[in-house]
């Protein structure tokens, strides 16, 4: 299987008239906390792959996780109210130790799309680099779009952010720019645990999310090709269920918005860059049906 298709499933399909012109894509990532040891790692690969010239996006905007400094917040047993903006503030944190890894830091929207919407305002502007990183507090206190709860992570916070870019180009835009969301992790994928599914989730491995192969990423396919339990794709869920490897809200807020979610597993490299570069990749697509 040739990678580079678009029969393949890879999301270059989708990207293929951004090089023209005729479409642009913004992809917002979501680096999980539990990478933080990795951290290094992860931001290294992810701007090795936006600097090549087959990369599928025209931008990359990242959404630190709260990890370790979330955890410390969550020991101290605070209200609701007190912890949620406690827990953003500690997002920020993950976002300064990201930004001193070379990726230019904003805390504004708008300046995660002002080479798109506004050229001579962006023109010599740090924020229009291929890749910065967006610090949520300032936006999240402007917005307050979500509840204040430990129910709330930073997935939800990564989804609501692209969504919003989403809204912020329609006027522009329309369907000419497009926002996509990646949840970075250290599982492979959402995981189905009960067999009784809905006929929105898809168990089984189709476009356009499949396990690479060695001619897409010149690497072994993902463990989740061995593993039945992976769902690939996801396009509706029931009420009230849940998933262990994202908070309630995300599946839901990505659905609504309809913009395109995606996980994988950041701790193999091969995966994440297979990904930027528009080829096939392992994990779970979430969007609504076509």
């Amino acid at each position: 299987m040739n990678g580079e298709t678009e029969g393949s499933g890879a999301i270059r399909g989708d990207n293929a008239a951004s090089a023209s012109g005729e479409r642009r894509r913004i992809l917002v990532v979501k680096v999980g906390g539990s990478l933080m040891d990795k951290v290094s790692s992860v931001i290294a690969t992810l701007k090795s792959a936006a600097q090549s010239p087959d990369c599928a996006f025209d931008k990359i905007v990242l959404v630190p996780g709260g990890g370790i400094f979330a955890d410390e917040i969550r020991s101290m047993n605070a209200d609701d109210e007190t912890s949620h903006w406690l827990a953003v503030l500690a997002m920020e944190k993950f976002g300064y130790l990201i930004s001193a890894l070379g990726v230019p830091s904003t805390d504004s929207l708008a300046d995660c799309i002002a080479d798109f919407a506004d050229a001579d305002t962006c023109r010599g502007s740090s924020c229009c680099g291929k890749t910065l990183v967006l610090l949520p507090y300032k936006p999240m206190r402007e917005h307050d779009p979500l509840p204040h709860s430990w129910d709330i992570t930073s997935d939800s916070i990564a989804a609501w952010a692209a969504s919003e870019l989403s809204e912020r180009l329609k006027p522009g835009f329309g369907g000419d720019c497009r926002v996509s969301l990646l949840l970075l992790k250290s599982v492979d994928g959402i995981m189905r645990r009960d067999t009784n599914t809905t006929s929105a989730i898809n168990t089984t491995r189709t476009t356009p999310a499949p396990i690479p192969d060695t001619a897409a990423c010149g690497a072994p396919a993902s463990d989740a090709a061995e593993n039945s339990e992976i769902i690939p794709e996801i396009c509706g869920i029931r009420e009230g269920e849940r998933f262990e490897e994202v908070d309630p809200f995300c599946i839901p807020l990505i659905l609504k918005s309809g913009i395109d979610g995606y996980i994988l597993n950041a701790r193999k490299p091969e995966l994440l860059t297979a990904f930027i570069l528009g080829r096939n990749f392992g994990g779970t697509h979430i969007h609504r049906h076509p």
